[in-house]
């Protein structure tokens, strides 16, 4: 069975600006996670989807593959989560042209 990890960072943050991307330690808030995910050595493909291309690249540094632009309909501050995991899913099964349920 695969396993695919999902991360969803959105830009926005009413309480605090720019938090995903804020330096704590020296690196961004959402190295961390990335960090976790790639250390767990559990997931097959690793995907953050992001309405920001800031954090996209900052992913990226950070050795993610699978960057996913988020749109903007699942971008807003109370959008639930599973329709972006799913948005995540179709993206990866379109990008490595197979089911990413059954493989």
């Amino acid at each position: 069975m695969k396993i695919l990890c999902t991360i969803c960072v959105r830009d926005g943050c009413k309480e605090l600006r720019n938090k995903n991307i804020k330096n704590i330690n020296g690196k961004p808030l959402v190295s961390y996670t990335i960090n976790q995910a790639i250390r767990s050595e559990i997931f097959d493909n690793i995907a953050i989807s992001s309405d920001s291309y800031k954090i996209l690249n900052i992913a990226k540094k950070f050795g993610i593959k699978d960057l996913i632009k988020r749109p903007k309909n699942l971008a807003i501050g109370r959008a639930p989560k599973i329709p972006e995991i799913k948005n995540i899913l179709v993206e990866m099964e379109k990008r490595y042209k197979k089911n990413m349920l059954n493989s």
